[in-house]
């Protein structure tokens, strides 16, 4: 296999893997919220954003994304682990 050398040889590489799930602690973060939607556009990615629900909800709408889009997991207090599946 070719080394990837550029960023869009890996864009291209990862999207013929399909779509994975990222895990997104704290994801209240403008630039880590920012790289998921960006990484969902692409085709790449697909958000399980963890955080204060209310908040993450509204930052999507700002980045003009739809919050169906992604998982979101409501744990406000990030020292806190999140109880998934519960």
């Amino acid at each position: 296999m070719e080394p990837i050398r550029t960023l869009d040889e890996l864009v291209v590489r990862a999207r013929a893997l399909g779509p994975r799930v990222v895990a997104v602690p704290a994801a209240e973060s403008e630039t880590a919220l920012a790289a998921v939607v960006e990484a969902r556009r692409r085709g790449i990615a697909r958000g399980l954003l963890l955080g204060d629900r209310e908040g993450l909800v509204d930052r999507l709408w700002k980045l003009e994304e739809d919050p169906s889009h992604h998982e979101i997991v409501h744990e406000p207090d990030d020292r806190r682990p999140p109880a998934i599946g519960e």
